[in-house]
């Protein structure tokens, strides 16, 4: 009787640490280019704030209100990069992008999202989904989400 108390009291303990500690998230959205060629992204209105997080030495350049960015084979680049006030239900949402649009051209498609909604459609799109079984390994789920450029 004794022991299974104390290891219930254990296991409360254990749970309020981990929600005590466990609060905050991240939600990631990359665009991931493994099409075999450059591709060039467009996104408006321009991002202003690039780190080297998001873009390592890639040839980009503005176009009116527009950001162009030369994205080489098996390179990266992230759309939204943010932390969140709860880690469980934190799935990605149209308000948390800063973007409006994007444009994706590669040497054969051309894959246009006019809203919010139409870039986080991406993810699930056939055509651009994130794919365990061929793609190389990256974090996946609600609040980590992938747009493959093929």
């Amino acid at each position: 009787m004794r022991n299974s108390s104390r290891r219930q009291c254990d296991y409360i303990l254990i749970l309020i640490l981990v929600l005590l500690t466990g609060c905050e998230g991240l939600k990631v959205l990359t665009l991931t280019n493994v099409s075999g060629g450059n591709t060039t992204v467009i996104v408006k209105p321009k991002i202003e704030e690039l780190g080297k997080n998001n873009i390592h030495n890639y040839p980009i350049g503005q176009l009116g209100d527009s950001l162009v960015i030369k994205l080489p084979t098996d390179s990266s680049f992230v759309l939204l990069s943010t932390f969140t006030t709860m880690m469980f239900g934190s799935k990605i949402k149209p308000y948390d992008l800063r973007i409006d649009y994007l444009r994706i051209e590669t040497g054969v498609d051309t894959i246009a999202a006019d809203s919010r909604q139409e870039i986080l459609d991406l993810i699930n799109d056939e055509r651009t989904r994130y794919r365990p079984n061929t793609d190389r390994q990256m974090t996946n789920g609600k609040n980590f989400g992938n747009i493959m450029i093929r």
